[in-house]
């Protein structure tokens, strides 16, 4: 039928300054559903949530939901796709109005954008995530 995200609630209830209790959810929604099949490439999932403007996408399977893709498991799985990525996030930063500063303390842990290596301490450093031994390298200092 749909999904609530966010931006729904930041839209509908937030801004709006309603009583969360007294709106259903059928009347904020999002629909119609944008939903992947368990079998849908990373790439072609990628490139829907950005054509769609969604940080999620549900997973199908017989018309039920098995799982949830976001923006932040496409980052820890492949590091290729770190350009469909920063578009991601530069559309939900936009849409949600946060700084950089921000947006840098939910990407903590993922692929740095230099080395293309795992790491758990990422940081936004001019628009890109960098791991601390990138960070050196690039003359950055914590």
């Amino acid at each position: 039928m749909g999904i609530i995200t966010e931006r729904d609630l930041v839209r509908y209830i937030i801004t709006k300054d309603k009583k969360p209790s007294l709106v259903h959810a059928r009347k904020i929604l999002s629909s119609p559903l944008v939903t992947v099949k368990p079998d849908t490439n990373i790439i072609e999932a990628s490139e829907l949530m950005l054509k769609s403007d969604i940080k999620r996408l549900p997973v199908l399977e017989k018309g039920d939901i098995v799982g949830i893709v976001s923006n932040t498991d496409i980052l820890t799985v492949t590091p290729g796709l770190s350009t469909i990525l920063k578009n991601l996030i530069e559309m939900n930063q936009e849409n949600l109005f946060l700084s950089n500063e921000e947006l840098s303390l939910d990407f903590k842990q993922g692929i740095c954008e230099i080395c293309g290596y795992y790491s758990e301490d990422l940081k936004m450093l001019e628009g890109r995530l960098l791991c601390p031994s990138c960070r050196d390298t690039e003359g950055y200092y914590d």
